[in-house]
């Protein structure tokens, strides 16, 4: 036996210095370490790989999805074990298989920058099918890491440097080339290398993600007999049934998008049928009725999405509910032309909270809400309008008439609202229940709040609360006695004619109105449409326009014209308010002109919003052939001539444009439309108004022509400004003089740059100091409480703080570990840094902005806010003009004033503002709104920023007489470093008193979280820092 060894022991040698020592290498290395490496990768790639993610069909699908978190730990000892084998076995062939293993662990654990490291290493080391594999995983790296540019120059350039490919990783490589393509947005690069290469592909599941990218590439393109094909080349074999499911209802779709509907409702309806997709069931339901609507099939169409919003058990997801009710709003705007119905539910649509890229490309909810809500109103405004003016041209007996039938129909409301309160009161006296037993509905949880889901729930709890309180108003003080008294009549809406006091209900929603407070405006009643004879019958039309009650007084305004009066004297009928109603021609002239003005704004929303041309055109016509609105005709012609250009209508467009320069060539569009059509056009003479930019333009023409200080132009500007009324150039020119004063006040004083820098300084240094301070307050306060948790945070606390310094642990020994309570020196001291404060440095003796050309800057920038308007540049303006703001003065000396005279009222001799019985420096400025306009420039040199400029002298609050115990630590040493506040810390006083909490001599700080660090002054410094005079163009609104 010992010779059978040694034999062998023999052989081996032999063999380490013969051609078998290479192959007994690679088989050391196999089987000590790259077996092992290989079986702990393989581990963390199936766990990796079970995690797949969702498809979501709207977006191009990734043929090689990133990676999951999974199997992490797995491939972080694949990488301790490859790096072992580069160690350990570097001369053997699986050197470079353990390279590729750690790029690709890297790779499952998204650490994209060492796997490309790694890759990159193998690419230029390998050769043949290794090399190709390391450019096709840099390919998937670059991807997944957002380089797209970068990936597709890369493989772009290396893929050709490559002759002898192997089909199957030249088509996987191809593929990735071809994802970086889309991510690209280059559509057509990407489907040329599917189409190729798709088919080349070894790896099913990989195969049949890229013919789904495919489909969608061709989708984009617009080639929908390919995406056909691609999509019905994913394998219905394949386990992976989200991506058959997606596969065959992008077929369906593609086949609807071809007109092939029967072919496209099949599939849906076998998809909807099949118990593997019964999750995806409400989508399939949207699909079934889109498809529907598309063929022509509205009613069905609008009951099956019906069916989808009403079906509790379908569900549907907010992405397919904002689908469906973006179908219903269709149908309503294209089938039935109801476009107000139409605006109701592209609104429903858009108030869905939906994710956007799950949602199909164009989806424009939002935008058609807001289009069709603006015609909506436009059209009520209209219909309005139209109602007013067709009751002020009937005769007084039609118009008592229509009065009749709405006093009839208020009075019917009236009474069927009291016989409801009526049984509501008999129905709620017969129930008994004990109020021990009431459930506390408002704290239910299992169906919502106030049980909300519940309601059968919702009607035992309403009548559990009349049979205790009995029927209560909706109101305040609803638990009053007096308030239940006339409840009933304030319901019923009747009237106390004796009393003269009215007492109404609420409006209803068709615009009838009978109960509006005294006080509250009156809403009129839609009559249009009403029979004129003398009989009143109950089932005439009344629609469009307003009438209201009365609630002034028992009987109806007086109105104009003979014979119109109320039609009913009851003592409690609901009274009816016709003083809206146009009787006199020119108040229906002035209608008639509103009238006007909505239709062109309808014809605009149907020209730019809803890109409806011939409805636009329909209505641009309307205001020009009525001729009552001289104002918007020539915009009338404007935009109709427009619009025929749009739609290459030559003629029609020439002869409006002429329309437009023969009748109005003194309007600014007759020169707009001569260019447009290219006709010579000569502007009549007229005489040049003297306008505010014209005087602008004049008084800059003089200021180039004469030496003049920054101070004496903003004189001129203020001065200018001054004379204007209401235009929209004078807040402009007020800023630009503060502008020049403050220019003007840096050079006078060109030695308070430092001082200027040092005061923004000082205001953000004190602000960190109060928060450094409110910090240490707040830790002090949990270690106050003398809690486990205090007892436990004390101690981590001063070992954050004082690790390091021996004196305090000799101070404070034993006494602060967890278990022992503090005693009364630990708690004397904590106190005392409780009951410090910081003392406020004197911001008047900081203040640098002081002098008269500030005060006139301060002056001119109040006259700029009050007199501006909205603008984005405001804040910053109002931002500047309260940084100029003095401080006050602690030593300011009050002044007497006559005892007759109120302090508010009373200024001194200068106009200066006296408040209180002293002087106030600047006013108005703290009080300025926030909305005003601004200029995009202002004229101000640079401001650069000294830090070392200066320090905040911060004290504590203390009694001049007090000290410390010499055993004891004082308080300031436990605050935080100050190295970050570049200033001095704040020197502390401790309390003279040996009590704890004895503070009579420190300034007790605000409750609260501390103040954060405003940027104010950086905002400030930075406008004080533009040096741009700008145009003098003012702003517009």
């Amino acid at each position: 036996m010992k010779k059978r060894y040694a034999i062998a022991l023999l052989l081996l040698m032999v063999a380490c210095g013969t051609p078998l020592e290479q192959p007994m290498r690679d088989f050391n290395a196999y089987f000590n370490s790259f077996y092992n490496a290989q079986k702990v990768f393989e581990e963390g790639l199936e766990q990796n790989l079970n995690q797949s993610l969702p498809i979501n069909p709207e977006l191009p699908i990734p043929v090689y999805p990133a990676p999951s978190r999974g199997g992490a730990q797995s491939f972080e000892d694949a990488i301790m074990k490859g790096a072992q084998i580069l160690r350990d076995h570097k001369d053997t062939r699986f050197e470079y298989a353990a390279i590729e293993m750690i790029g690709k662990s890297y790779y499952y654990r998204q650490e994209y920058f060492s796997a490309l490291e790694k890759f990159s290493e193998l690419q230029n080391v390998s050769e043949g099918e290794m090399r190709q594999n390391a450019l096709y995983w840099k390919g998937r790296v670059y991807f997944h890491m957002n380089a797209i540019e970068e990936g597709i120059e890369f493989l772009e350039s290396e893929m050709d440097l490559i002759s002898d490919w192997e089909p199957a990783i030249r088509a996987k490589t191809s593929v990735v080339l071809a994802q970086l393509y889309v991510a690209n947005d280059q559509w057509r690069e990407a489907f040329d290398q599917l189409q190729v290469n798709v088919p080349l592909m070894e790896n099913r599941k990989d195969r049949d993600r890229a013919y789904f990218l495919m489909g969608q590439v061709a989708e984009q393109l617009g080639d929908f007999n390919m995406a056909k094909d691609a999509y019905s080349n994913v394998r219905t074999s394949n386990p992976d049934y989200d991506l058959v499911f997606h596969a065959m209802r992008k077929e369906a779709s593609v086949a609807r998008s071809l007109g092939e509907y029967d072919r496209a409702y099949n599939l849906f309806r076998s998809l909807s049928r099949d118990d593997k997709f019964i999750q995806e069931r409400p989508d399939l339901v949207y699909d079934l009725g889109r498809t529907l609507q598309l063929m022509g099939s509205t009613e069905e169409a609008a009951r099956q999405y019906g069916a989808l919003l009403r079906d509790d058990r379908l569900r549907p997801s907010p992405e397919t509910k904002a689908k469906t009710y973006y179908g219903i709003a269709e149908i309503y705007r294209y089938d039935l032309g109801d476009y107000v119905f139409a605006a109701a539910y592209y609104d429903s649509a858009s108030m869905q909270r939906v994710d956007l890229d799950k949602l199909p490309a164009g989806f424009d909810a939002q935008e058609m809400a807001e289009s069709f809500g603006e015609y909506a109103s436009i059209q009520l405004e209209v219909a309005e309008l139209d109602s007013l003016l067709w009751l002020g041209q009937l005769e007084p007996s039609a118009f008592d008439s229509v009065l009749s039938v709405i006093q009839k129909r208020l009075e019917e409301e009236q009474r069927r609202e009291q016989e409801l309160l009526e049984q509501q009161q008999s129905q709620s006296t017969a129930v008994i229940v004990n109020p021990d037993q009431i459930q506390d509905v408002a704290t239910s949880s299992e169906f919502g709040f106030l049980n909300a889901q519940n309601q059968r729930l919702q009607q035992d709890a309403s009548l559990q609360f009349r049979a205790v309180w009995g029927e209560r108003p909706l109101a305040d003080l609803w638990r009053r006695r007096a308030e239940i008294t006339d409840a009933g009549n304030r319901l019923a809406g009747s009237v106390d004619t004796a009393s003269g006091n009215a007492a109404n209900g609420a409006a209803g929603s068709g615009n009838v109105a009978s109960g509006e407070a005294a006080d509250e405006e009156p809403v009129n009643a839609d009559v249009s449409g009403v029979e004129t004879d003398d009989s009143s019958s109950d089932d005439s039309e009344i629609t469009g326009g307003e009438l209201a009650q009365n609630t002034e007084s028992g009987m109806p305004k007086p109105v104009e014209g003979p014979g119109r009066q109320n039609a009913s004297t009851r003592p409690h009928a609901p009274l009816v308010d016709i003083s809206r109603v146009p009787f006199t021609q020119q108040e229906q002239d002035s209608v008639r002109k509103m009238i006007d003005e909505l239709h062109y704004r309808l014809a605009n929303v149907y020209f730019l919003s809803l890109e409806e041309p011939d409805n636009a055109r329909t209505y641009y016509e309307d205001v020009i052939d009525r001729d009552l609105h001289k104002t918007l005709i020539p915009k009338a012609l404007y935009s109709l001539t427009e619009l025929h250009l749009l739609e290459d209508q030559t003629e029609e467009a020439q002869a409006r444009g002429m329309q437009l320069l023969e009748t109005y060539p003194e309007s600014v569009f007759a020169e707009r439309i001569a260019n447009r059509l290219g006709v010579e056009f000569d502007p009549p003479e007229q005489e040049r108004e003297r306008s505010a930019q014209v005087q602008i333009e004049e008084l800059e023409a003089f200021m180039e022509d004469t030496v003049l200080s920054a101070e004496h132009r903003a004189e001129l500007y203020r001065s200018l400004a001054d004379s204007l009324e209401g235009d929209a150039v004078k807040p402009y020119l007020y800023l630009e003089a503060a502008m020049l004063y403050i220019e003007e006040a840096k050079q006078s004083a060109p030695d308070s740059l430092p001082d200027r820098s040092g005061w923004f300084l000082a205001q953000e240094q004190w602000e960190l100091q109060k928060q450094e301070l409110a910090e240490v307050k707040d830790s002090v306060r949990i270690v106050l409480a003398d809690s486990v948790i205090g007892n436990t945070y004390r101690l981590q606390f001063f070992r954050d703080r004082f690790e390091e310094r021996e004196e305090f642990w000799e101070i404070f020994p034993d006494s602060l570990s967890p278990e022992t309570k503090l005693g009364d020196r630990e708690m004397q001291f904590f106190q005392q840094l409780s009951d410090s404060s910081l003392t406020e440095p004197v911001w008047f003796e900081l203040f640098p902005f002081q002098g008269a050309l500030w005060d006139s800057a301060r002056v001119t920038l109040d006259e700029y806010l009050a007199s501006a308007g909205s603008s984005p540049q405001k804040p910053r303006i109002t931002k500047l003009a309260a940084s100029l703001v003095v401080p006050e003065d602690p030593n300011a000396i009050p002044v007497v004033l006559e005892e007759m005279m109120p302090d508010s009222a009373r200024t001194d001799s200068l106009g200066i503002p006296i408040e209180d019985g002293r002087l106030v420096p600047e006013a108005g400025i703290d009080s300025m709104g926030v909305d005003s306009m601004g200029v995009d420039s202002i004229g101000v040199d640079s401001l650069s920023v000294d830090g070392s400029s200066l320090g905040i002298p911060a004290t504590m609050a203390s009694d001049s007489t007090s000290s410390a115990s010499q055993d004891s630590l004082r308080p300031s040493e436990i605050v935080p470093s100050q190295d970050s506040l570049k200033i001095a810390p704040p020197t502390p006083t401790v309390p003279s008193s040996e009590v704890p909490g004895d503070s009579a001599g420190v300034n007790l700080p605000n409750s609260g979280e501390p103040a954060e660090p405003d940027s104010v002054s950086e905002e400030v410094e930075d406008i004080l820092e533009t040096d741009d005079g700008g145009s003098h163009q003012p702003e517009t609104n």
